[in-house]
C-alpha cells in the first residue's frame, strides 16, 4: 500500500529489521551451547511474545481503517 515514492524506504526498513534479527542471533550465539539452549529459546520466545503484544496494541485499529476505506470506495463507486 506504499506509494511509489516510499517503496524504497519501506524496503530499507524491512532490511533494517532483518539486520536487527541477525544482530540478536549474534548476541545469543555465545549462550547457544548445549546446556544453555533452554535459556536461548526462552529469551527469544519471550522477546517474540512481547513484540507480538506491542505490535497488536500499536496496529489493531488498522483493520477498522481498511474496512472504512473499502466501504467508502464501494459507496463512491455506486454513486458514479
Amino acid at each position: 500500500r506504499a506509494p511509489e515514492s516510499m517503496k524504497s524506504i519501506v524496503m530499507s526498513i524491512f532490511l533494517l529489521t532483518n539486520a536487527g534479527g541477525s544482530i540478536l542471533a549474534f548476541a545469543f550465539n555465545p549462550i547457544s551451547s548445549n546446556p544453555h539452549l533452554v535459556k536461548n529459546f526462552a529469551i527469544v520466545s519471550g522477546l517474540m511474545g512481547a513484540f507480538t503484544v506491542l505490535f497488536v496494541v500499536c496496529f489493531r485499529h488498522y483493520d477498522q481503517v481498511d474496512e472504512e476505506e473499502s466501504r467508502d470506495k464501494t459507496v463512491f463507486e455506486k454513486e458514479q
